[in-house]
C-alpha cells in the first residue's frame, strides 16, 4: 500500500508540472519545414498585402533553423515592418537564439543603419484589410476613403532586437517600445562582443515586461523593465501577438517614408514591396530555436520590478547588469523550465492509476 501512496505523490506532481507549461506546443526548434505553417504573417493577418520578407523558410536554406532575409522596412511610429508571430494569452517566457549579418558575409554586422532582428511583442488590431482597396503601390490618403482599415496611432510593441541601430557597422542592440503610434528607443553596445550571435529572452507576468540578452562567452543580461521611469509601456490585452522581426536600411526609409512623422508616407511604406533601385537592404538572420513557456508560479510582478537592469532611466544610459542568482533571477535565464506538455499516453496513465488507486483505496 505505502508503495503505491508513494508512487501517486510522485506523479501528481510531476504531471501537474507538465499540465501548467501548455505553451511548449508553440515552441520550434526549426528542424522540420512542415512547422512553417503553424506561424502567422502580420502582413496577412492585417491584410497589408505587401510581404516584407524576401526570404522567409524553416530548414531549408540552412537545416536546423528559420531563416529570414528582410526587404527594406522598419518598425517606428506607424511605419509597420516584419512580424512572424503566435498568439498567446497570459502570462509567458519566450527564448532564442539566432545569428544576426549583413548579406556581403554573415559573420560581420549589417553595414546599413537599423538593421536588426529580434523578439516582438505586438498587441493585435483590429485590422483585417489595411491596404488600399482596391490595391495599389501609388500614394493613396485617407486609409478609410480607399478601401482601408487601417488607422495612424494605433500600433502598440515592445521589441529586443540585435544587430546594427542607429552605426552601422557595428554590432548593437536596440530596444523600442511604442504606444499608440508612438515609439521611444535607445540603442548601445554595452557587454557586446564582436559575434553574429545572441540569445534573447522576453518574460511578460501581469503588466510587467522584461528583456534580456546573452552573448557568448557571457552572463544573462538584465536590459531592461518596463514600464520604467523613462518610457511608458503599452496597455496590452491578454492576448499577444509574440515572435521574431526583422529590418532593414534606414537610409532608404527615414526621409522618403517616416518623413518626420507624416502619416501618409508611412502608410504607403506599409503597403509597398521596397525592392525596387536604389534599395539596399543589408540583413540575414538564422534563427536556432525559438521557445515559449509559462512562468515559474513563483515568479511574480514584484520580483520583476525590484530587478535590476542595465538601462538607467535617470540618465538615459546603459551599462551591462547581469542577471543575479537570486529573487527573479532564479526563475529566468537557463532557470526556465523547459518541461513538455503531458502526451496523451502520459494522461491516459496518470488517469487510470488515479481511477486504479482510489478504486484500491475503497477496498
Amino acid at each position: 500500500m505505502k508503495s503505491y501512496l508513494y508512487l501517486l505523490f510522485v506523479l501528481f506532481p510531476v504531471g501537474s508540472a507538465l499540465l501548467a507549461d501548455d505553451l511548449s506546443h508553440l515552441s520550434d526548434e526549426f528542424d522540420d519545414a512542415a512547422s512553417q505553417a503553424d506561424w502567422l504573417r502580420l502582413n496577412d493577418v492585417e491584410g497589408w498585402n505587401a510581404d516584407q520578407l524576401e526570404t522567409w523558410d524553416i530548414n531549408t536554406t540552412r537545416p536546423g533553423h528559420m531563416r529570414l532575409m528582410p526587404h527594406t522596412s522598419a518598425w517606428f511610429d506607424d511605419l509597420r515592418g516584419v512580424l512572424v508571430h503566435k498568439n498567446v494569452t497570459g502570462d509567458f517566457v519566450v527564448t532564442t537564439r539566432m545569428q544576426v549579418g549583413s548579406r556581403v558575409d554573415t559573420s560581420l554586422p549589417p553595414n546599413r543603419l537599423f538593421s536588426l532582428s529580434g523578439i516582438f511583442i505586438h498587441d493585435p488590431r483590429d485590422i483585417t484589410s489595411a491596404a488600399p482597396t482596391p490595391y495599389t503601390t501609388d500614394p493613396v490618403w485617407p486609409p478609410e476613403a480607399n478601401g482601408s482599415d487601417w488607422e495612424p496611432g494605433t500600433d502598440n510593441y515592445v521589441f529586443l532586437s540585435y544587430g546594427s541601430a542607429g552605426n552601422a557597422g557595428t554590432w548593437q542592440y536596440e530596444v523600442k517600445t511604442t504606444v499608440n503610434g508612438d515609439s521611444t528607443l535607445y540603442y548601445d553596445n554595452s557587454g557586446v562582443p564582436d559575434s553574429n550571435t545572441v540569445e534573447l529572452q522576453l518574460v511578460k507576468v501581469g503588466n510587467t515586461v522584461v528583456v534580456m540578452r546573452r552573448h557568448p562567452g557571457g552572463n544573462w543580461i538584465v536590459e531592461n523593465r518596463y514600464p520604467n521611469a523613462a518610457h511608458d509601456m503599452p496597455e496590452f490585452g491578454d492576448t499577444l501577438q509574440v515572435g521574431l522581426t526583422a529590418y532593414t536600411n534606414w537610409e532608404n526609409i527615414g526621409d522618403d517614408y517616416w518623413n518626420g512623422g507624416d502619416h501618409a508616407t508611412q502608410f504607403e511604406h506599409n503597403y509597398n514591396v521596397l525592392d525596387g533601385p536604389g534599395m539596399e537592404p543589408d540583413l540575414i538572420v538564422d534563427v536556432d530555436y525559438f521557445r515559449f513557456n509559462r512562468p515559474a508560479p513563483e515568479l511574480t510582478e514584484e520580483m520583476l520590478q525590484a530587478l535590476g537592469t542595465s538601462f538607467n532611466p535617470a540618465n538615459g544610459q546603459s551599462t551591462a547588469f547581469d542577471l543575479p542568482s537570486t529573487g527573479a533571477g532564479m526563475y529566468l535565464g537557463d532557470n526556465v523550465a523547459v518541461i513538455p506538455e503531458m502526451g496523451s499516453v502520459a494522461l491516459v496513465l496518470l488517469s487510470v492509476l488515479s481511477l486504479w488507486f482510489l478504486g484500491f483505496h475503497k477496498r
